[in-house]
């Protein structure tokens, strides 16, 4: 019983923590390492009265350590609707996500894009990066004009499926088990990945 509860309080906390956002700033991936590093504390207090063998340990510790430093910041805009900005682990630079993973490119998350263009200089930074295989059409970058007239340099190029596991895995789900017909055609293996970079 002792162990469901402190269980259930574990993963309330660490609910509350990966799903606290943040506001833009050069700060973030400080903030991100500190939080990561009581994420681990946490788990490993946790992990001390269960006597579990050491591999197992040591694969609850990296998985955790993945997480609390790579998803433990979300970054709160409220200008956006359509798109959403986890942080990258480069200072000044964001990523730039769907908010809804099957979402289509619309019009409306190219207006977004550039409002971030708009944006970005605000808080300090300076490129953002786009990865998704909805930006695949026939083998080609999809709609990718649109983009031009943004102050913003781009850099396209293919991105691997292993460099972004949960992302991929979200896909998966959405291609393989619930059958959405906007992913049917795409190949997430080889994901697209642009790389906007304000023109100074």
């Amino acid at each position: 019983m002792i162990l469901f509860i402190n269980t259930l309080l574990l993963f309330i906390f660490l609910h509350r923590l990966l799903t606290f956002s943040h506001a833009p700033s050069a700060k973030i991936n400080l903030i991100r390492g500190i939080k990561g590093v009581v994420i681990l504390m946490v788990v490993t207090v946790w992990l001390m009265p269960l006597h579990l063998p050491l591999f197992l340990n040591g694969s609850v510790l990296l998985f955790t350590a993945w997480i609390g430093f790579s998803y433990s910041v979300r970054v709160a805009l409220n200008e956006l609707t359509f798109l959403k900005l986890p942080p990258s682990l480069k200072k000044n630079q964001y990523h730039v996500h769907l908010s809804t993973a099957i979402y289509p490119f619309t019009r409306d998350t190219y207006q977004e894009l550039e409002l971030l263009s708009e944006l970005l200089p605000k808080y300090s930074g300076q490129s953002l990066i786009l990865t998704s295989p909805l930006l695949n059409k026939h083998g080609s970058f999809f709609n990718i004009e649109q983009l031009k007239p943004l102050p913003v340099s781009i850099e396209a190029s293919y991105h691997s499926y292993w460099r972004s596991p949960l992302e991929f895995l979200v896909l998966f789900y959405y291609k393989h088990i619930k059958r959405e017909t906007i992913l049917m055609h795409s190949d997430l293996s080889r994901q697209c990945r642009l790389l906007l970079t304000l023109r100074s």
